[in-house]
Order: structure tokens, then sequence, then C-alpha cells
């Protein structure tokens, strides 16, 4: 089995090198609702995404989370 908090634990640091989503601050793993907040920091003011990874493979779940912040 895939472990969902690993995979953005591994994907932080790679959003953080690219200029598109260098603003990235956390992605956290809901297990319960199986979602990820993504936290930004931009000019100052942090804001949150919720990202809906339910039933996502560990390919999707990375495709599905640069979609929704790109």
């Amino acid at each position: 089995m895939e472990d969902k908090r690993e995979i953005c634990v591994k994907l932080l640091p790679v959003l953080k090198a690219c200029y598109n989503t260098r603003d990235v601050i956390n992605l956290e793993y809901e297990a319960k609702s199986e979602t990820v907040i993504a936290t930004l920091c931009f000019s100052g003011k942090i804001s949150h995404v919720r990202i809906n990874v339910e039933g996502d493979s560990c390919a999707s779940m990375v495709r599905d989370i640069i979609r929704k912040l790109m």
C-alpha cells in the first residue's frame, strides 16, 4: 500500500524548487477525508488549498496536486 503522507513529504521540495509552485510551504495529507491541504505563502499572506485525492494512486495523487497548484 502506498503511503500518501510520504508522497507529500517527498513532493514538497520538488514544488519549492519550481518557479510556479515555490510559494507552497507545506503539504499535509488527511487520511479521514482523503484530501491534501497545501499551505501557500504569497507576499506574506497564508492561504490553504484543499485537494481531493480520494481513491487516487500515487501517480494520480501527484498529478492532482500539481494541476491544482498550477
